[in-house]
């Protein structure tokens, strides 16, 4: 360790004059860089695509492809026009002559938007720590960060709400002064994405008062009152008219309802507050916020490149364990001599801990176990850690930007071999295999019947769009019978989900009329490893006793790890 050398600061500006050409060459790949880290982030993104989708994902997909026109059925009160987006990245695929489902598209279309992101706070990372190395590196460490990298790759509405954040972000921070009017526009357009945007609120007044610093104090509280009435005039405007849109009414109580119309109750919510169970969810989810996978992922996938990543990430850590044991004294002495942050760094520390700390103590009491919703802070965590590590002058040496690299290596190449490899393979995911071979099964025309609705229904939707699925009456009777004798008499089938059976089964009466029907249909099902999907189908009743047996099952595999949402 050279005791000598220069801590990591930024470089001064480089005065261009005779002969300053390689000046002007630094300046230019210093410009550059961001835009290629991000193109490689994209390029990443795009060939290991996930097919472990999030159900959301599948549902706005579902969506998007029935829908027939940009109308109501678009709306969604949570995600307000994240469908409308979907809508026109669809159709613009279509214009360009691309055939693709709506999935695909939207997964696309967040590999880019991702890609936007890492930009942007490549951007706020060096406009603030003025590092063009700790601004990459953090940069990297935020663009694979397991729960980030997974969703980039899925098609949801985090990605681009975040997204809409880090657009506040560098405005409130940009060179320019204060822009409330054009802050509450991207603040807006991130809450009409997802709803959990709103949390970004006290950071933006918080950020405009910094950004004011100039200013009187009761000039300051006018910038502060602009953007707070500009957002939320817009935010509640365009809430109202797709309400209005949407369901036709006008009262005001109507219209609470519908933005609370898909909150569950407090069994889903677990309400309350338990420090244990805070204490569990917050290291579990900022611990799969960064690393997640499993080392059995990687069964029936080994091959040379795989296994010369996994040599490399052995080797990688490895070498970090040695240089942790190695310098832990120097590090640790780094902290005894903590030095001051600039003006910018501060505020911008400032703005950041605020961000975490609002989204965390909204998830210490609602969701605390679900990991991707962690996802809305983690550009502030990533600009925390720089921040301490510029404080604490922790990169100030060769070998520990080394160390720092290695670490964003290690985390990136153990993602993508226990995560993000295995799960861009439709064998990692039963369910989706499930559902895509159930093509024969299920030719055109076939009426699938559910008690319920739920994510799985929907998955074996999306992916058999030529099946017809319907509500099943408490009680089927004759009409039922009827029903049945018209599906087959076109050339369909019929068949009864997992929550149709229930509730087939609950009464005696019911018992006998699946006996009678289903005898001899067939049975598919995926039961285990947390599912539950079972389809079973059923025939008229002259005809069931004349149909040959067909048993199809499946044994059941382990889910994704990762938090869930019913």
């Amino acid at each position: 360790m050279n005791p000598v050398e220069a801590p990591l600061t930024a470089p001064a500006p480089l005065a261009i004059g005779r002969g300053d050409e390689l000046s002007v060459g630094v300046r230019a790949r210093a410009r550059a860089a961001p835009w290629a880290l991000s193109l490689g982030v994209l390029f990443v993104y795009l060939l290991f695509p996930t097919r472990n989708y999030y159900w959301d994902g599948i549902d706005f997909a579902l969506t998007v492809e029935q829908s027939r026109g940009l109308g109501p059925a678009l709306i969604h009160p949570h995600h307000l026009l994240y469908n409308v987006f979907g809508y026109y990245v669809y159709h613009a695929f279509e214009a360009l002559g691309l055939q693709v489902r709506a999935v695909h598209a939207l997964q696309a279309a967040n590999a880019l938007l991702s890609a936007l992101s890492a930009l942007l706070l490549h951007r706020f990372l060096s406009r603030t720590l003025r590092s063009t190395f700790l601004s990459a590196t953090l940069t990297l460490l935020f663009s694979f960060s397991a729960t980030w990298w997974k969703y980039s790759t899925d098609a949801d509405s985090y990605v681009l709400s975040v997204l809409s954040l880090l657009v506040c972000l560098n405005l409130l921070f940009a060179a320019r002064g204060p822009r409330p009017w054009s802050v509450a526009l991207a603040h807006s357009a991130g809450m009409f994405m997802h709803q959990l945007a709103v949390f970004f609120y006290p950071v933006i007044v918080l950020g405009l008062l910094l950004d004011g610093r100039g200013l009187t104090r009761r000039r300051r509280l006018i910038l502060v009152l602009q953007y707070s009435v500009a957002a939320s005039s817009f935010t509640l405007a365009v809430n109202y008219f797709c309400f209005h849109l949407q369901t036709g009414g006008y009262g005001p109580a109507d219209f609470v309802a519908w933005l609370t119309s898909y909150v569950q109750g407090p069994q889903a919510y677990s309400l309350g507050f338990d420090w244990r169970e805070v204490v569990v969810h917050t290291f579990r989810g900022h611990a799969r916020l960064f690393f997640g996978g499993r080392f059995n992922w990687l069964d029936g996938l080994l091959g040379l490149p795989v296994l010369t990543l996994l040599a490399t990430l052995i080797a990688v850590a490895s070498f970090l364990v040695y240089e942790t044991f190695r310098g832990f004294k120097t590090i640790v002495s780094s902290f005894k001599s903590p030095v001051a942050l600039d003006d910018k760094a501060r505020w911008a520390a400032a703005a950041c801990g605020l961000w975490a700390c609002a989204y965390f103590a909204f998830l210490c009491f609602w969701y605390p176990y679900f990991t991707p919703y962690r996802m809305f802070y983690l550009p502030a965590l990533v600009f925390l850690l720089g921040a301490a590590a510029v404080r604490y002058d922790l990169l100030r040496t060769p070998r520990r930007r080394r160390f720092a690299s290695m670490f964003v290596a290690a985390m990136a190449l153990s993602n993508f071999l226990f995560f993000i490899y295995p799960l861009s393979h439709v064998e990692k995911n039963p369910a989706v295999e499930m559902a895509l071979g159930m093509g024969e099964a299920w030719p055109a025309g076939t009426v699938v019947y559910y008690a319920r609705p739920n994510a799985d229904n929907e998955l074996f939707h999306y992916f058999n769009p030529a099946t017809d699925w319907r509500k099943l009456d408490a009680d089927p009777g004759g009409s039922f019978e009827e029903t049945l004798r018209e599906v087959y008499g076109r050339g369909g089938g019929a068949w009864l989900d997992a929550s149709a059976l229930d509730r087939m089964q609950s009464s005696p009466a019911g018992s006998r009329w699946l006996a009678e029907h289903s005898a001899g249909g067939r049975r598919v099902e995926l039961v285990g490893g947390g599912y539950r999907i079972i389809f079973v189908q059923v025939m008229p009743s002259a005809a069931a006793g004349d149909a040959q047996a067909r048993d199809v099952s499946r044994g059941g595999g382990g889910g994704l790890d990762e938090d869930t949402v019913e």
